[in-house]
């Protein structure tokens, strides 16, 4: 999909949003809605000046604040375990229940979403790849966006599943359309192929620091964040690995080493686990097994759409939060978003 026609989607979406909100539509949705609990999904939380995070995963601070002030306002916000609980016992929730997310443990959590957070008095659930714990290190994708993001040259040549592709790093607009793009290309790929070409892609560009920044928090952050009663953690695999591809024992390894090392870290269990890229295919009837004889209460996936008292517990649907005006907010909380299946 090129850069245009995406353009093209985002203004067209953005302005059914503003009809909705200024039509009442949206607040008719929200309204026969109520009574069916949202689970957001945030990832990092900054000001767009982090060379190495993945540009779409970002969520800047005014607009996270704005959605906390608007959710401590007009929505119930509740602790994912309390969400699980009534599920099981099939208790009914209030009406416009929201919980709130955050996947891949990002070390902003820490510095500009945890304040904000416990300005509104938010409980929140931060789910943690545990192989980065003693370097903050990223994920691949995140490592990709700062070689791209720091790349000095205007276009950068690269051979992808056998075929030469150039992608173009001039402007902030480019090198942020080049990561989506690389990003997209490299999903496809078998782990082994996958990690081969990032570092054939370090090897190209070439890294313009001898150290990646901190990306992800660490043990000393999570210390730090543990006694505090808003807050829980739960896994989020140990090494980001897509479960619908793995085998049953390097599956259950890096279910249990996570689940595992976060109790070891926080001294108390772990109950809940977020998929890695959570969509169908990345989940089965397998991993759910594995998930439920390790102990975990529930699992949260990144397939979009509300919670009923019917829902699966290992496979519950949560809303993706990008980076938008409140109008695109509140129309996502209905569940009218541009996040795919």
């Amino acid at each position: 999909m090129n850069a245009i026609l995406i353009r093209t989607i985002k203004t067209f979406y953005r302005f059914a949003c503003i009809f909705c909100c200024l039509t009442g539509l949206c607040f008719l949705l929200s309204y026969l809605k109520r009574n069916e609990p949202v689970i957001l999904t945030y990832h990092s939380i900054n000001d767009k000046c982090s060379p190495n995070i993945y540009p779409d995963s970002i969520v800047s601070i005014r607009n996270f604040e704005e959605h906390l002030k608007f959710l401590s306002q007009k929505r119930n916000v509740i602790g994912l375990e309390e969400l699980v609980r009534c599920l099981e016992k099939r208790e009914k929730l209030s009406p416009h229940t929201v919980v709130i997310t955050f996947d891949d443990g990002y070390y902003d959590f820490f510095l500009n979403a945890h304040p904000v957070l416990n300005k509104y008095g938010a409980p929140s659930t931060v789910f943690l790849m545990t192989r980065y714990l003693d370097s903050g290190e990223g994920k691949w994708d995140d490592k990709l966006a700062f070689l791209i993001n720091t790349a000095d040259s205007s276009s950068v040549q690269l051979t992808i599943g056998g075929k030469d592709r150039v992608f173009r790093t001039s402007t902030k607009e480019e090198k942020a359309f080049s990561i989506r793009e690389l990003q997209s290309r490299l999903c496809g790929l078998d782990e082994e192929e996958l990690l081969e070409t990032v570092n054939k892609i370090e090897e190209t560009i070439g890294l313009r620091q001898s150290t990646l920044p901190i990306t992800t928090m660490r043990r000393r952050e999570i210390a730090l964040l543990k006694a505090d009663p808003l807050v829980s953690f739960g896994a989020h695999t140990h090494d980001h690995r897509d479960l619908g591809k793995t085998s049953d024992e390097l599956t259950e390894s890096e279910i249990r080493t996570s689940k595992e090392e976060i109790e070891k870290m926080t001294g108390k269990k772990c109950l809940f686990f977020s998929y890695p890229f959570g969509k169908k295919k990345n989940l089965n009837s397998r991993v759910k097994s594995i998930l439920r004889a390790e102990g975990f209460s529930g699992a949260v996936t990144a397939i979009p759409g509300t919670i009923r008292l019917d829902s699966d517990l290992f496979e519950l649907k949560r809303i993706v939060v990008t980076d938008n005006t409140m109008p695109e907010f509140k129309c996502a909380l209905v569940g009218f978003t541009l996040q795919r299946p």
